[in-house]
């Protein structure tokens, strides 16, 4: 046998074909004649034979609870054939009509039809509990708010209808500029409304037959109706101009009974007489309002014309068999190039072969590419995600198999939809968009996230789609946000601080100044911006900050009083303050000048008080000293002349009281400074190294573990540390050892001072520190008190009697810091 098979063909398998044709002809024949039968009609429904069945087995309570309701009131669509409609005599007639018969005889209970004039009527008459079930509905999140709705009962694919010209709609959000027709009140219109909100909407009341016209009349551009009711109607009223353009995925009518919201039961019934149901009955429903008619009898035309058929088909196989063998060495020729070709198909197909595994490595470098890309990568098509990478439903939340049928206009922040939606016609239509932009997307968990999308136009399997990659940008955008909020906050502290602020830059280039400083200085914004210090009619001190400027250590504050002239070139003390600031990575200088002026004089004019007290004080406590050296001395004198005993005590108490004075006059002298001053940074570690306090240490071991604390306090803190030491030495019994040391109490630091001399009893732990109370002038502790007391630094003693004093002084935050740190 050749490569093709054909050189062998012979007479006998000439003989053989014809002998099939000739039987195939005679089978042709016999089967016309048996499919006429007689003349029975095809596709004629034999009412006699169809059966309501056997009713379902009730429950006693089931039977109890229909008892109790008696008739079941339905509401119907008076006007929807073929599915259902009220006849002139009042009768529930169509293919619902017949499936509510069947279902309620099987269930069980007894419909009542409550007439209505519209569906609208029957959908508020539902509502307002006038009737039970409503007969031949779909299922939708609104209905769902008073009815509940048993299992479908029947099932009717959604088609779009449009004239006959109109293209065919592959995905009704391609469209643009498009009307649609629809019943009012319907499933059908709020899912239009909601899936595909782009199309303009026109309802017709509850007629169906009105939206095939709307269509027929180029009123409007399609409808969407179920695939029963569009055959239907379009036969009933001869719109054969109009066509089934296209059909929407997930949209077929799952139609069901929908019953009153408080009668479940009812429902749970009215489901086991639809359970009852087979494909076969619900057909033969249909077929009886939906007639297919066909031809009955013998046709002896058809008859005749397939034994022409059959004849010409047998002579052309006799010529067939004539002809052949001189095609025979032509095609043994044409067999010998087609071995010759398969070798070189062969040689092309090893090539081909070498090409594909290479195609197939570069397409698995393309794959690990995409799907470990930072990145999301996706490409839309007809308004669906037809491919995307891991990071799409990594960032919206979603599966990969809820995005495949979700339309992406569903993802999109609902006030960036139209504005995204725009981009995609836009640009599937060829229409120059800008590429790079940014909208929000919502994911399934409610969040929104912002994304910035590069999208570029392909075809995607010979058809135009949008490839976008993009990023998540929620935290830049929020990080944007802030930043320009701290600028608003920073312009509006800038502009409504008082005191004069300036900045400028590290060549003492003034960039910007205040309300304050024009208030005080009287030169505007716009006349020094840009200027140098010495370029400016400004003088004294201001001059000079290009120099101090370069004193500011990054991360601190340089503070130094100043003195200026205002614009009425009055001179004025102020508190300068100049830190390191950095405006778009290029170091800069924020100068502030707080007007001290007042404060200044104020504070003179207190100091020469005090001094003019000092010198009063001194000069009253000179006199009072030398009267007690006179009342001493002769005190002492009267009683060396004198024998009376008596008289001698009285004279000792004199000179004790006097004694006691001078003691006071003299404490005086010591604290009369006390607050006179401003408080400063004192070291304690310092202040223990003076000379008056080592001269108390000479039999004592001082161990100060304070480091590099300092204290902001009264320059008086000599006198606290030299009387706590005094008090130490003159009243502990055996003490030999006094340590100080720190930790840190939440913000505050608390300083430690201990000593083993026996330390003070609980009954008198907070009396120490009351005025006159001790051995001595009573004054030492209370003074330690309000010294300390003036920078709000607090001490108290809570040392264990019979081991030491244990005083913790407590330096609130602010009044305390670590030098060098």
């Amino acid at each position: 046998m050749g490569l093709l098979g054909i050189s062998a063909f012979t007479g006998r398998k000439l003989y053989t074909l014809t002998l099939y044709f000739l039987i195939t002809g005679l089978f042709i024949v016999s089967l016309v004649f048996a499919q006429t039968d007689g003349g029975e009609k095809q596709g004629s429904i034999n009412t006699s034979s169809f059966q309501f069945g056997d009713p379902v087995q009730l429950t006693p309570e089931e039977k109890s609870y229909l008892s109790n309701l008696g008739n079941v009131t339905m509401c119907v669509d008076p006007d929807w054939e073929p599915y259902e409609s009220i006849s002139e005599d009042g009768n529930h007639v169509g293919i619902a009509a017949d499936l509510i018969r069947l279902i309620a005889y099987r269930s069980g209970i007894d419909v009542k039809l409550v007439p209505t004039k519209d569906w609208d009527e029957s959908l508020n008459v539902s509502k307002e509990g006038k009737c039970l079930i409503l007969s031949f509905l779909t299922q939708t999140p609104a209905r769902n708010e008073w009815l509940l709705f048993t299992e479908p009962y029947f099932s009717d694919p959604n088609v779009i209808i449009t004239r006959a010209e109109h293209d065919f709609i592959p995905d009704p959000a391609l469209l643009i500029n498009h009307t649609i027709a629809l019943p009012s009140g319907t499933s059908v219109e709020e899912r239009v409304r909601q899936d595909y909100p782009h199309l303009t909407i026109i309802t017709t009341g509850s007629s169906e037959a009105d939206t095939f016209t709307l269509v027929e009349e180029k009123k409007a551009d399609m409808t969407l109706r179920s695939l029963t009711m569009a055959a239907y109607t379009i036969r009933k009223e001869g719109l054969f101009n109009l066509k089934i353009s296209g059909q929407i995925p997930n949209y077929t009518n799952h139609f069901r009974i929908g019953v009153s919201k408080d009668q479940p039961m009812l429902r749970d019934i009215i489901n086991r007489g639809i359970s009852t149901l087979t494909p076969q009955e619900v057909q033969q429903i249909v077929n009886r309002h939906i007639s297919i008619e066909a031809q009955t009898g013998i046709d002896y035309n058809l008859i005749f014309q397939i034994i022409i058929v059959f004849s010409i088909l047998t002579g052309i196989g006799f010529l067939y068999g004539f002809q052949q063998k001189r095609f025979n060495k032509s095609l043994a020729k044409r067999e010998e190039q087609l071995v010759r070709l398969s070798e070189e198909l062969h040689d092309q197909l090893e090539i081909i072969a070498k090409n594909d595994a290479a195609l197939r490595v570069s397409e698995e470098k393309f794959r690990l590419l995409i799907e470990n890309s930072i990145e999301g990568i996706c490409v839309v098509q007809d308004g669906l995600l037809k491919f995307f990478n891991p990071i799409v439903p990594q960032l919206i939340g979603y599966s990969a198999e809820e995005i495949k049928t979700m339309p992406f206009t569903l993802f999109i922040h609902p006030e960036d939809v139209n504005f995204v939606s725009e981009n995609y016609y836009n640009r599937i239509q060829g229409k120059t968009v800008e590429s790079r932009y940014r909208f929000r997307v919502v994911c399934k968990d409610g969040t929104v996230k912002w994304i910035e999308m590069n999208s570029v136009l392909i075809h995607w399997e010979e058809k135009p789609a949008i490839q976008s990659f993009f990023t998540d940008i929620t935290d830049r955008i929020r990080a944007e946000e802030e930043v320009l909020e701290n600028e608003v906050k920073f312009i509006s502290i800038f502009q409504q601080t008082p005191d004069p602020i300036l900045i400028t830059s590290a060549t003492s280039e003034i960039i910007e100044v205040n309300l304050g400083f024009e208030s005080l200085f009287g030169f505007s914004n716009n006349e020094l911006s840009g200027r140098k210090f010495q370029d400016t009619a400004l003088s004294l001190s201001l001059s000079e900050l290009s120099r101090e400027c370069r004193l500011v250590l990054d991360g601190m504050v340089y503070r130094k009083e100043m003195t200026f002239l205002n614009k009425q070139n009055m001179p004025f003390v102020a508190d300068v303050s100049i830190s390191k600031i950095v405006i778009r990575s290029d170091p800069c200088y924020l100068i502030q000048i707080h007007d001290i002026d007042e404060i200044r004089r104020a504070h003179d004019a207190v100091a020469q008080v005090n001094h003019k007290l000092n010198i009063l004080s001194s000069i009253t406590r000179h006199d009072i000293l030398n009267r007690i050296m006179v009342t001493s001395f002769y005190s002492g004198e009267i009683k060396n002349a004198i024998s009376d005993e008596k008289l001698r005590k009285q004279l000792d108490l004199i000179s004790k009281a006097t004694e006691e004075i001078r003691s006071l006059i003299e404490f005086t002298r010591e604290y009369q400074d006390l607050g006179a001053t401003a408080p400063l940074w004192l070291a304690p570690d310092n202040v223990l190294k003076i000379p008056p306090i080592q001269g108390l240490l000479m039999n004592v071991t001082l161990t100060s573990e304070l480091g590099g604390l300092e204290i902001y306090t009264d320059r008086m803190l000599e006198k606290v540390l030299y009387n706590l030491i005094e008090n130490s030495v003159r009243h502990g019994k055996d003490m030999t050892n006094i340590s100080l040391s720190c930790h840190q109490s939440n913000s505050d630091m608390i300083i430690s001072y201990e000593d083993d001399g026996g330390g003070i009893a609980l009954a008198e732990k907070e009396k120490v520190f009351e005025k006159g109370f001790g051995k001595n002038t009573g004054l030492g502790l209370f003074l330690i008190r309000e010294i300390l007391s003036i920078t709000g630094i607090e001490i108290v003693e809570n040392g264990e009697p019979g081991k030491g004093v244990r005083f913790e002084i407590r330096v609130p935050v602010g009044k305390w810091r670590i030098s060098g740190a």
